[in-house]
C-alpha cells in the first residue's frame, strides 16, 4: 500500500481566529479570493466545518459570445481556504444514498475521448474530514474507500461530494 500527500499544508499562527467566522465573514473571505462582485458568489453548500462557495466567472469570447465559468472555494470554519479549483458539480448526499449520487455525478462530469472515461477531480466532505478521491480510477474503488470512511457515520449524517477540473 502507498499512501501520497498533495497541497499545502495549513499554516498556524497566532492571528488564526479561535472561533469559527461568522456566515458573514465567510462570504466576504470568498468574494475577496474569487476577486468577483457579490452578486457573482453564492454559498453553495455547507457541513460540519466545510463550507462550499461558487464564483460564476462571466467573459465574452472576441468580445461577443458570452463564456461561463464556476470556480469553487471550500473554506473551513476559521477561514483557511482548502480547495481553489473549477468546479463540474456537486452533490449533497448523504451516508445511506451516496452511491447512487455518486454515480450520477461521475456519470454527468467524466470526459469520454479516445482514451476512454477518464473521472474528475472528487473530494468528499463531511463532518470535520475532507476526504481526496481524485487519484482513483473506477466508480468501484471511489465506493469502496467511502464505504470505510463512512463507517461510523449515521446513514442520515450529510455528505458533500464535489467534483472538479
Amino acid at each position: 500500500m502507498r499512501a501520497t500527500a498533495t497541497g499545502a499544508s495549513e499554516l498556524h499562527t497566532n492571528n488564526t481566529p479561535k472561533d469559527p467566522l461568522t456566515q458573514e465573514q465567510l462570504y466576504e473571505l470568498a468574494v475577496k479570493s474569487f476577486g468577483l462582485p457579490p452578486e457573482c458568489v453564492t454559498e453553495t453548500a455547507s457541513t460540519g466545518k466545510w463550507h462550499i462557495f461558487d464564483g460564476l466567472h462571466t467573459k465574452k469570447i472576441l468580445g461577443i459570445f458570452p463564456s461561463s465559468r464556476h470556480y469553487v472555494r471550500v473554506i473551513d470554519r476559521n477561514g483557511v481556504i482548502c480547495l481553489q479549483r473549477k468546479g463540474l458539480g456537486l452533490s449533497v448526499t448523504t451516508k445511506a444514498k451516496f452511491r447512487e449520487d455518486i454515480k450520477t455525478l461521475l456519470d454527468e462530469t467524466a470526459v469520454y475521448d479516445s482514451i476512454g472515461k477518464t473521472l474528475p477531480g472528487l473530494f468528499a466532505y463531511f463532518g470535520e474530514k475532507q476526504t481526496d478521491l481524485s487519484g482513483l480510477a473506477s466508480y468501484e474503488q471511489i465506493v469502496s474507500v467511502l464505504e470505510m470512511e463512512f463507517d461510523l457515520l449515521s446513514d442520515n449524517e450529510k455528505v458533500l461530494l464535489l467534483a472538479v477540473e
